[in-house]
């Protein structure tokens, strides 16, 4: 890891980073306090902001970098005491980055996550369709044989 726990994704020079000339704002929310299976989503976001300090910024099919439109990585969600803060916790802060004007993409890991982002995105641009896509369907009933 680098110096500080999140450095800026992609690596972007300050005139393409920072929240006021940025379209885009990177939101880590390093958080695992509902997971159901193993550890490390907590992880996540840093090793993200990581890797993408290697990836190549221009488009190859366009021939240009479109990073000129600026992604700022703001500091990571502060892990709550308990779910339900946390997820006041994350919709503050993103309905602050959505009421801002900002594109907001969000790096966690943690499937609770998505219930205060939609909240917030709701609150500030009004109703909305959610297209979730997942590494596994999640479709069971209930959790350790319970239910139907």
């Amino acid at each position: 890891m680098h110096e500080h726990e999140y450095d800026n994704f992609l690596s972007l020079p300050p005139e393409c980073s920072t929240y006021r000339a940025a379209r885009y704002a990177i939101l880590p929310v390093p958080y695992e306090g509902t997971v159901s299976y193993e550890s490390g989503t907590a992880q996540g976001p840093a090793a993200i902001v990581d890797a993408s300090q290697h990836v190549e910024k221009l488009d190859e099919e366009f021939l240009a970098e479109f990073v000129a439109a600026g992604i700022a990585t703001l500091p990571p969600v502060r892990a709550a005491v308990s779910p339900p803060r946390m997820m006041q916790r994350v919709r503050d802060r993103a309905e602050q980055v959505l009421a801002d004007g900002k594109f907001l993409l969000t790096l966690g890991g943690e499937h609770s996550l998505s219930a205060p982002l939609v909240a917030a995105a709701t609150a500030v641009h009004g109703p909305l369709s959610v297209l979730q896509i997942d590494a596994h369907g999640d479709l069971r009933q209930s959790l350790g044989g319970g239910g139907r």
